[in-house]
């Protein structure tokens, strides 16, 4: 049975979801000790933004680079990875 005061605690309701942002990034683990770099010091509302700005960089800014997702917590998720091509001189994906 639908109750409204359920639907205020269904995770499936994208209404009680906190919106994700997403960085440009260098991410780099050793153990459990993890190194995050924002490369372009710039937040997406989206991975598609984020993703084309990780493609669109011609110039070298470390071997590989990710897309990562960022929740309210500040919990982070790598969603992309592009390495960099030295024949093309630009960022491909991983």
């Amino acid at each position: 049975m639908y109750s409204p005061d359920f639907a205020d605690r269904d995770p499936r309701n994208p209404a009680n979801h906190a919106p994700h942002t997403f960085k440009v990034c260098s991410y780099q683990t050793k153990g459990s000790r993890v190194w995050i770099d924002d490369v372009l010091d710039e937040i997406f509302t989206t991975e598609a933004d984020a993703k084309a700005a990780l493609l669109a960089i011609t110039a070298f800014k470390g071997e590989e680079l990710d897309v990562l997702e960022f929740d309210e917590d500040g919990d982070e998720m790598c969603v992309f990875c592009a390495e960099w091509d030295e024949d093309q001189k630009r960022y491909i994906e991983a």
